[in-house]
Order: C-alpha cells, then sequence, then structure tokens
C-alpha cells in the first residue's frame, strides 16, 4: 500500500509566509533598492513602470554583508540588529520632500505557501523598528494588505496605494525607545481578518495619504521621511494551538530543532524552581541538553494564549546516533516528485528539515511502504529524522 503520510493537516506549514524571517537570499546585498536579493520579498514591481529606476524599492539588510550601506548591526544609516536571525527589510514609509510626494513610498511584498481558506481566520503578526538615525518623522498607520496580487499590478509601485485598505492598522505612532535610540527595541504589530479564499501574498507599508496618519518630528533624522525595519512576518490560522512535537531521543553532543522559523513561540525550560525563558524572538530554536530536559513553548495568537512541551531524553555519548537495523529505505534519491519510505516500522516518527534547519513537515508512518509527494519542494538538501518506536534514531540525507 501506498500512503500519502505527510500531509500539512499533520504538523506541516503552520506559517503561511515564505521566508517570514528574511533569512534567505539569493545574492548577498550590497546596495540600496535590492529587497529582490531576499528569496519571495519584493516591491510593488511586476510591471516594470517606475517613476525613477528604483522607485518603491525596499532595501535588503543581512549580516553576510560587507558593505557599509546593508550591513547589520552596523552601517552609515541606523544601528539595529534583526529581530531574529541575520536578516530584515528597510522600507521607507513617507517622505516630506516635495520633488517626491507622492512617488516616495517603499511597499514590502510576500509570497505565501498557499492560498488562504475562505472564511478562515487568521492572525497577522510582524515586528518593526524605528531608525532614529536615519528618520525626520515616526508615523502610525503602518499596515499590512493581504490579497490575491492585485495590488502588483499598480503601474506606481512608489505612489501612495490608497486604493488598498490594509486589513491590519497598527493605529499608535510607532516611535523610538524610552532612551532615544534603536539598537535592539522591536515593537510587535498584530491582528486577525477573516479570508476570502484567494489571498497569497501580503504587502506591508503606508496605505494612507499624509493628511491621513500622524507624525512626530524627531530631530535626530536627516532623512526628510520615515523608514522603519521590518522582521518576522507570519500569517498563521487563529485556530492553530501551540506544538513543541513529540517527545523524542538524541544523543548527547546532539542538537535538535525544535519549532518553527518566525511563529510568534517564546520557549522555556522547565527547571526545579518553575520555567526558565530561553527565547522569546526566533519560533524555532535548537537546543543542546546534556541531560533529559523538557521545554515548554507558549504561543500567543491575536491575544489568545495556548502551552505544549516536548521531553528531549539525552542518551549517553559513545552510542551509535544512526541505526540501520530496520534496514529503511529512501528512495528515489536525488528526489523527483515522490520520496518512498520503505521498511520502517509502523509508529515511526519523521520529520523534514531544509539546509537552515526549518521544519519542512512532519508525520507518523502507518505501514511498511509510504510515500510523499514532493512535487512542491523547491531544488535543494534535505534532512531526514526518523525516530523509531524503540527510541532508536537515524538521519538521512536527500536531494532534489
Amino acid at each position: 500500500m501506498v500512503y500519502c503520510c505527510l500531509s500539512i493537516g499533520a504538523w506541516g506549514q503552520v506559517n503561511y509566509v515564505k521566508n517570514p524571517g528574511l533569512e534567505l537570499y539569493d545574492s548577498c546585498p550590497n546596495s540600496w533598492h535590492n529587497i529582490n536579493d531576499a528569496k519571495y520579498w519584493s516591491a510593488l514591481d511586476s510591471n516594470l513602470i517606475h517613476y525613477s529606476p528604483t522607485n518603491g524599492q525596499p532595501e535588503y539588510e543581512n549580516t553576510c554583508s560587507v558593505i557599509v550601506i546593508s550591513n547589520i548591526p552596523t552601517n552609515n544609516y541606523f544601528y539595529h540588529y534583526a529581530h531574529s536571525g541575520n536578516g530584515m527589510a528597510l522600507v521607507g514609509l513617507f517622505t516630506d520632500f516635495a520633488d517626491q510626494t507622492p512617488y516616495k513610498r517603499d511597499y514590502l511584498q510576500g509570497r505565501f505557501y498557499n492560498a488562504l481558506k475562505s472564511g478562515h481566520t487568521y492572525c497577522v503578526t510582524f515586528y518593526t523598528a524605528f531608525c532614529t538615525n536615519f528618520d525626520d518623522y515616526a508615523i502610525n498607520k503602518i499596515g499590512a494588505y493581504i490579497d490575491n496580487g492585485e495590488i502588483d499590478t499598480t503601474s506606481f509601485p512608489g505612489a501612495i496605494q490608497t486604493a488598498y485598505t490594509p486589513q491590519i492598522i497598527e493605529y499608535n505612532i510607532i516611535n523610538a525607545d524610552t532612551n532615544g535610540h534603536d539598537s535592539t527595541f522591536w515593537t510587535k504589530i498584530e491582528g486577525s481578518f477573516t479570508a476570502i479564499g484567494n489571498e497569497r501574498f501580503i504587502t506591508i507599508g503606508n496605505f494612507f495619504d499624509s493628511a491621513s496618519i500622524s507624525l512626530v518630528k524627531v530631530a535626530a533624522g536627516f532623512n526628510g521621511g520615515s523608514v522603519y525595519l521590518f522582521d518576522d512576518i507570519s500569517v498563521i490560522e487563529s485556530n492553530t494551538i501551540a506544538n513543541a512535537g513529540n517527545d523524542t531521543i538524541i544523543h548527547q553532543g546532539d542538537s535538535i530543532l525544535l519549532g518553527e522559523i518566525a511563529v510568534p513561540y517564546t520557549w522555556y525550560k522547565r527547571t526545579s524552581t518553575g520555567l526558565s525563558l530561553i527565547d522569546s524572538t526566533s519560533g524555532g530554536i535548537w537546543v543542546k541538553p546534556d541531560s533529559t530536559t523538557t521545554y515548554v513553548v507558549k504561543l500567543t495568537l491575536c491575544g489568545v494564549v495556548t502551552w505544549d512541551s516536548i521531553k528531549v531524553s539525552v542518551l549517553p555519548a559513545g552510542l551509535n546516533t544512526y541505526s540501520n537495523k530496520y534496514k529503511t529505505l529512501l528512495y528515489p534519491n536525488p528526489i523527483d516528485n515522490e520520496l518512498f519510505i520503505e521498511n520502517a516500522p509502523q509508529g515511526t516518527s519523521i520529520r523534514f528539515y531544509d539546509v537552515v534547519g526549518r521544519l519542512v513537515n512532519s508525520g507518523v508512518l502507518h505501514t511498511k511502504k509510504e510515500s510523499i509527494n514532493t512535487s512542491a519542494w523547491e531544488r535543494g538538501t534535505y534532512f531526514v529524522e526518523m525516530l523509531y518506536s524503540d527510541g532508536s534514531r537515524e538521519i538521512r540525507k536527500v536531494v532534489k
């Protein structure tokens, strides 16, 4: 019997946004107006009709860069770490330069893994930081517009997109922290909406004309406008509950990934005195316990809080980490559009990770021969972790 074991409903993709933390890139940024370097992110530029060659193009910032205009946390214009990981976007939201109005707005657009479901409610979360040393103004009404891509047909991507009303709007002015700097300060913007059912894009920016927003003058700025950083964007079904995964076994010295990148998880370690905070920004975290440890995760989606836990048992070092006693077969390798899994015992838990450690999918095997449809997978290398019912563990590498 061939059985498709790893459907989205089992564990699957929690966050609909591709590359939500802007970690993946085609090229390391080395100039301005280069958001397209980040995989699955762009400006509103499908028609390529620009007021100027770089009009409406956000900047991509990453620690991989050695260029002073795009390196983080230090560059010529601001000092700021990403909310998590190594990448983020720099987006111009307002200008008071007469020669650039109204053609000086950036819009940051991302793609979804799948279309949203009609009638389902989603919680949208993203993090923003005000660039104190770069800006003249702090503003409100920063928003996110979710649609089927119609907004991308605009002829002037740098113009004010007042024809579209964002479903998520932050009505408070987002300013720097109380110390007057922005070295570590991020603000979470969050809201919920009900999908029509064809939405595949999220666009973040300022969708209101200058008369409709509130401004605060910042003396330190020199830009004549308002520029913000954005990171860790998520669109998650509102009924999603915290899922730490199944209890697992590793060997001393091994690491294991818990959670998923850019899901608004908060992670704790259970100790004899209670819960000890580990991480509140990354969503997915690598842990390397020296002894058996229970980790607790909290998920907060638009005010609703759920909890879960996972026990990571640690076996002594020196034992064989990779068990092959079941002679489990994974084929073909390289994969085309279907991967077969054969000889693994019933009840085996299986997880797939990409090369950056993101959980791609997971599930439980129910028969001696099962398969997964990989036609939607990107080309690249994947790690397959199989956790057998007797506690043994095996890791394989497959390539598509």
